[in-house]
């Protein structure tokens, strides 16, 4: 960085550590590059004080080589700092005096607009500059590269926490099932082009987290809950600590309950789905997290908010225990709404989980994680300008610290990978 620069961040070095949110700000500059994956965990640890996290982060941009500086100031950008932007670069300061109304500020692009090298750029470019204040989904053709961020310590300590914490020490740490409907007999449906993605990348994120992974493709309706119901009861899920139930394919509403399509047409009601996994019918996972991911549209409706060819939609202490608790359910779309898929990166919504998954369960607990994926969602737009909104509902679910990659042992903190 030039030393120029350094002197405008210490000149404001005040209002930055005052007035900035972090917790913004740490997905953007990851994604810029400025800080690494591991570093970024750093300035999330929560056994560090808030203020004190931000000095540092202000401290150490000054030392992250040439292009950190407009970096920074982009990012202040684009999560609304634009005061905070201002002080440091004021030759392109806004027009408006927005000091004192940052948080009525839209948020700007946080994802890079790519344009790759066969779509027609004109196009592309004439939605950017069309569509002020929205933002762009990379829709560069390779999809992310899974690399997990390993837990450094165990964030579950109930007496340092106002509300219920998990377990989640131990060598054993879960089991995921993942059905993902992608072609259709007699093609009732269109395929889901790019949800491969999806599936691949769901499989080497917890592959890498350390859990055990049963992964299915394109089945029937009678198969999705014949599985469901061997994957309850089946000897991998007993004793773990959490398990994940994630779905994809077409669906739809009906009576306010969503319906996932099988291969052969049938369908199978999430409300079938969830109860499988109730205390009622779930004995081995009672008190244990679990979290159940839906990929599939709701509805028709379009949410009017990369070309369009390549976004399509997925339409397609108690002795009694209460009958459901320990559930999280996380739904891609809301009811009646479609649900946008890359046919290169696959959906917006696993992708995204994907991400931040591996950047930030290292620190963050689930229900943060949806809220960080739901964050970075309402910044993409599709090529009509089309929007998408996720929601998750706790039914009794306590925090839930995933813990990638470590585990403890005779009160010995280990890694996985050294197993």
């Amino acid at each position: 960085m030039e030393e120029e620069h350094r002197i405008l961040i210490q000149k404001s070095y005040l209002d930055l550590v005052q007035r900035s949110d972090i917790d913004s700000l740490l997905p953007v500059l990851l994604q810029k590059r400025v800080f690494s994956p591991e570093m970024i965990c750093r300035y999330m640890n929560t056994s560090e004080d808030y203020v004190t996290r931000k000095r540092r982060l202000f401290l150490d941009v000054q030392r992250r080589g040439p292009h950190a500086f407009s970096n920074l100031v982009a990012a202040l950008r684009e999560t609304g700092h634009n005061s905070l932007a201002n002080l440091l670069d004021p030759n392109k300061a806004n027009n408006n005096n927005n000091r004192d109304n940052e948080s009525a500020q839209p948020k700007k692009q946080v994802h890079p607009f790519m344009l790759p090298p066969d779509e027609n750029t004109e196009t592309l470019q004439s939605i950017v500059n069309n569509t002020p204040n929205v933002n762009t989904v990379n829709i560069g053709h390779e999809s992310i590269k899974i690399n997990v961020t390993p837990a450094i310590q165990f964030y579950d300590d109930p007496k340092k926490s106002d509300v219920s914490v998990y377990n989640t020490h131990s060598k054993n740490r879960g089991a995921v099932l993942i059905i993902n409907n992608i072609k259709y007999i007699n093609n009732v449906h269109l395929p889901r082009e790019g949800a491969e993605v999806d599936g691949r990348n769901l499989r080497e994120l917890f592959h890498e987290m350390g859990f055990q992974i049963e992964s299915h493709n394109n089945l029937t309706g009678d198969e999705m809950e014949k599985v469901i119901y061997n994957f309850k009861s089946s000897p991998k899920v007993m004793g773990i600590d959490m398990v994940f139930i994630i779905i994809m394919g077409h669906g739809y509403q009906k009576l306010d309950i969503t319906h996932i399509i099988g291969s052969d047409n049938k369908s199978v009601s999430t409300a079938w789905i969830e109860q499988q996994f109730d205390n009622a019918h779930c004995k081995p996972l009672q008190k244990r997290p679990k979290i159940i991911m839906y990929q599939t549209c709701r509805g028709n409706s379009p949410d009017l908010g990369v070309a369009a060819h390549r976004i399509q939609t997925d339409s397609g202490v108690n002795t009694v225990l209460r009958t459901r608790e320990d559930m999280l359910i996380a739904h891609s779309t809301l009811p009646g709404y479609a649900s946008h898929r890359d046919i290169y990166k696959g959906t917006w919504y696993i992708n995204l989980f994907c991400e931040i998954m591996m950047n930030f369960a290292c620190t963050k607990h689930m229900e943060e994680i949806f809220k960080m994926v739901d964050s970075q969602l309402s910044y993409l737009r599709s090529a009509q300008k089309t929007m998408q909104t996720s929601m998750f509902t706790n039914l009794g679910f306590k925090n839930c610290y995933v813990h990638p990659k470590i585990y403890m042992e005779n009160g010995i903190i280990k890694n996985i990978d050294d197993l």
